[in-house]
């Protein structure tokens, strides 16, 4: 019961709005609502008197505003406004077939006005002027204007169905605009520009849509497409035989672009694509920085990280990082740049020792007991001992140079230097006297023992590889630009 009580309140909550809102669009002015509200809320309730009022007031207005719209939209001439006639006259008509179809609504409006003669009228009109405008366009004689023909006259059938000869005119337009959009292809292709083949691709497949099976063209649609092809792949031959970068992915781009329009043609996938890559490609030798024989192994480990990572991260510029080895293997001759890496300055295993030493106290200890009454009591003091605290310290460090080179002319394009170092530590301490004067802290030293410091490839990784790092942010913000 509680369900059914919540349902009938939302419906007549709802058929209150609709109420409401026929009358406050009349209120407000919006008379075409106001007499669609209207005529909604009188089917559900043909008494309402709100709707009813709604629907005597704004009814003349619709009728007086959509015939005064009608008459200047169709005073116009143009298409536009007889399609706007067509729509006011549409409407008024709609309007009053749901009126006659409303009990309630026809107890207010006992007679609706139609506006059939108007409409045919206008239809007639519209008619009329798109057939005319489809004879001018027709006997202009081009290929844009017969296509313009067609959809006049398609028109003019829409608007009057079988209107005079319209739709026989649809087909002497799609005859002559085949005919003369053939013959326009044909002129294009003799060009011999690939604007024009494509020009004539356009033409020759819009006569196969709209004329399947005229005259050859399939043939020629062939016949358009190799030559779009060839000529595409006779400017990437061109750009290609240039051998310079920028022409090199003029190159790509063409022979990219031909791949996907024309998949298989000839060697593109295969041959052209890849030799356009290579030519695009700015090919740079990184060389490896010279070290010591006894820090040559990590010095390769890193070369190897830092070609990796910046091949990584710029693969998809067209930049391709060959090592030395690489750019004998391939007798690369003219490599674009080279990247060099040189460790100007660097050092390893610099130690120092250092020691010192502190008198340390802690008061408020417990020194002992005494038996005071019967009963033991705490003995407080003060407890001493000497701390010495010993501390070998190995340097390492060194400054990176990346030098980016023009090989033709050996002049340095960027430089810069990386700097870095790092210090290696053992820390351990004894004392003599009264442990209890020590903190924690000291006490977990005096619990070590010096450490064998690391071995010469540690020490030069701890401080190589911060510098690997910055080279590679160097390198890939240069060649990512």
């Amino acid at each position: 019961m509680r369900i059914f009580g919540k349902t009938v309140l939302i419906i007549a909550a709802l058929a209150l709005a609709a109420c409401n809102a026929a009358y406050q669009a009349f209120k407000s002015g919006d008379y075409e609502r106001a007499c669609a509200q209207a005529v909604d809320r009188l089917r559900i309730r043909p008494d309402d008197a709100k709707a009813q009022s709604a629907l005597a007031g704004a009814y003349p207005f619709v009728k007086n505003m959509l015939v005064t719209q009608a008459n200047a939209a169709a005073a116009t001439g143009s298409f536009e406004g007889f399609d706007r006639a067509i729509a006011s006259y549409d409407n008024l008509n709609r309007l009053g077939t749901a009126i006659a179809l409303t009990p309630g609504a026809l107890a207010v409006v006992p007679a609706p006005t139609y506006y059939n003669d108007e409409l045919r009228s206008v239809r007639e009109q519209a008619a009329a002027a798109a057939y005319a405008a489809g004879d001018r366009a027709l006997r202009a004689g081009t290929t844009e204007q017969t296509q313009l023909a067609k959809q006049y006259f398609a028109k003019a059938n829409s608007y009057v169905p079988g209107y005079r000869d319209a739709a026989d005119r649809v087909q002497q337009a799609r005859e002559q605009g085949a005919e003369l959009s053939y013959r326009d292809a044909m002129q294009a292709l003799n060009v011999g520009t690939q604007e024009q083949a494509r020009r004539a691709l356009t033409l020759l497949n819009s006569v196969q849509n709209d004329y399947p099976g005229y005259r050859d063209v399939p043939t020629q649609i062939l016949r358009a497409r190799d030559a779009i092809a060839g000529m595409m792949y006779r400017d990437g031959d061109q750009a290609l035989a240039a051998g310079t970068i920028d022409q090199g992915r003029v190159a790509l781009n063409i022979f990219q672009q031909l791949n996907r329009e024309f998949p298989n043609y000839r060697d593109v996938a295969s041959n052209k694509i890849p030799q356009a890559t290579y030519n695009a490609t700015v090919r740079v030798v990184v060389m490896k920085p010279q070290t010591n024989a006894a820090y040559q192994l990590s010095g390769d480990f890193f070369y190897d990280k830092l070609m990796s990572d910046i091949t990584r991260r710029t693969f998809k510029n067209l930049i391709r990082f060959y090592t030395p080895a690489e750019a004998e293997n391939l007798r690369m001759n003219n490599p674009h740049q080279v990247v060099a890496l040189d460790f100007a300055d660097f050092v390893v295993g610099n130690s120092r020792e250092s020691s010192s030493t502190e008198e340390l106290k802690r008061d408020s200890v417990v020194v002992g007991q005494v038996n005071v009454g019967g009963a033991m009591k705490n003995v407080y003091g003060t407890v001493r001992c000497k701390y010495t605290k010993y501390r070998v310290e190995i340097l390492s460090g060194g400054t990176l140079a990346v030098r980016i080179v023009d090989p033709a002319s050996s002049r340095i394009i960027q430089h810069i230097e990386l700097s870095g170092s790092t210090v290696w530590f053992s820390e351990w301490a004894s004392f003599n006297g009264d442990e209890r004067a020590l903190s924690n802290a000291q006490r977990n030293i005096v619990g070590q023992k010096q450490l064998p410091p690391p071995p010469p490839q540690e020490l030069f990784k701890s401080f190589a590889l911060p510098l690997y790092d910055k080279a590679s942010k160097f390198i890939v913000g240069y060649y990512g630009q």
